[in-house]
């Protein structure tokens, strides 16, 4: 989505704005999606993450850098 930060980091949207919040909203309020935790969308579609969300040690090294960049250690 055309985002303040996507636009300031010199990204190039892949989708509308609309388009993100039609995906967010269907997240957010959609009564076949009660329940479901820990799938991966691409936009309104079900879809595989990138190979390294399943890397249990790029997952712990993120989780680590979030933590110390918010403060929380």
């Amino acid at each position: 989505m055309p985002t303040k930060m996507v636009l300031e980091g010199g990204v190039e949207p892949v989708s509308s704005l609309q388009e993100g919040v039609d995906a967010t909203l269907r997240l957010v309020a959609d009564a076949q999606l009660d329940g479901v935790s820990g799938h991966y969308f691409n936009g309104l579609a079900p879809a595989e993450p990138h190979p390294q969300a399943h890397d249990q040690s790029a997952r712990r090294q993120l989780r680590e850098l979030s933590d110390r960049l918010c403060g929380l250690t």
